[in-house]
């Protein structure tokens, strides 16, 4: 077990301690860093952990940094975390997350992201409201695909997606996908194009495009007809986008 004070960084035994135990003692990590008004907080090991305090998070509105990782018990961040206006620097890798921490595009400063080593299953479709992004870490996740979205992240410098089942361009058209217990789709409440609400199934199309020096990156929009599906071919081949392959599902 270590302890470091200064700059609040603390690390949990990991061994017999209970989540509520561990709860408190987060929560006393916090109380600490609200006196102190760090900058840098980290909260790793602890392996009962389930959640984090909110109301405690929010009151940390001074960090710059904030490292939450190597939880593995831990599936998400809570909401107050919009509160922490200030943050340039996020590590939340090495936990349990199902989801993209959905307060996150609320953060306008935020430069890094590392959500690696998670179980993350789709990108906020709001994750270009991120516009001082440069580095953003996905690795070992379950993305298959992402919002068009991530596209307009035009200062990201590295983008880092390896190990994720992510679709493949060369997918055969006449070949159905193998059906899946728990389908990681992005889910969307209106068409990408048109902004209408659905009035039947949706539509999916990917394209697939060279994006932060990764090559056909799957992009997926969500569409409600033959019409808007056009509009997102029209798209694909016109020269204002990298656009390449098209797939239709």
């Amino acid at each position: 077990y270590q302890r470091r004070v200064h700059g609040v960084a603390l690390e949990g035994s990991g061994l017999a301690a209970e989540s509520v135990q561990e709860t408190a003692e987060v929560a006393g990590i916090l109380a600490e860093c609200v006196k102190s008004r760090n900058s840098l907080l980290h909260i790793t090991q602890f392996a009962h952990l389930q959640e984090i305090p909110a109301e405690a998070l929010e009151q940390c509105d001074s960090l710059v940094r904030l490292t939450i990782s190597n939880n593995f018990n831990l599936e998400r961040i809570p909401d107050t975390i919009q509160s922490l206006i200030r943050l340039e620097h996020v590590d939340f890798s090495y936990n349990r997350l199902r989801m993209f921490p959905e307060m996150l595009p609320r953060l306008r400063y935020l430069k890094h992201i590392d959500l690696s080593n998670n179980q993350i299953r789709a990108i906020d479709r709001e994750i270009d409201a991120l516009k001082e992004l440069e580095t953003l870490m996905l690795d070992n996740n379950l993305l298959t695909c992402f919002p068009p979205s991530l596209t307009h992240l035009h200062r990201l410098k590295l983008l880092s997606v390896a190990n994720n089942p992510l679709v493949e361009q060369d997918r055969k058209l006449e070949t159905p996908r193998e059906p899946l217990e728990d389908p990681p789709v992005l889910v969307e409440d209106c068409c990408t194009i048109c902004q209408a609400d659905f009035d039947g199934v949706p539509l999916p199309v990917y394209t697939f495009v060279d994006f932060c020096r990764i090559k056909d990156v799957p992009i997926r929009y969500t569409v409600c007809g033959a019409k808007c599906r056009k509009t997102v071919a029209e798209l694909a081949e016109s020269d204002t986008v990298n656009f390449s392959t098209l797939l239709y599902t």
